[in-house]
């Protein structure tokens, strides 16, 4: 059976590094506070006070689940991950987390 992933910010930050993804990305989860009629304009805002600008790839966004992904550069993605109102991170690539089917059985 395989390891379990640790999924603390820093640890994300670490595999999103070591992916060797040419543009990685992360899911970034916001505080249950946040209104879901704000999530567009709240990504957008984190996003630019991490110095992503428009060069920064944002999208989907899921008012439900009050995240968003996030494309762009390491150190852009740790200074979003930094902010305040970023209650937890995933990055967008997951390996599979289903069981493989068992054959014979």
């Amino acid at each position: 059976m395989a390891q379990a992933t640790n999924w603390e910010k820093a640890d994300v930050l670490k595999q999103v590094e070591r992916s060797g993804t040419a543009e990685p990305g992360l899911q970034v989860f916001l505080d249950a506070d946040v209104p879901q009629s704000e999530m567009d304009a709240m990504a957008r805002e984190i996003v630019d006070a991490a110095g992503g600008g428009p060069a920064a790839s944002i999208g989907p966004i899921s008012r439900i689940a009050k995240s968003f992904a996030v494309h762009g550069d390491v150190s852009l993605l740790r200074r979003i991950a930094e902010d305040s109102r970023v209650r937890a991170i995933l990055p967008t690539a997951v390996d599979d987390v289903l069981p493989e089917p068992r054959r014979g059985s």
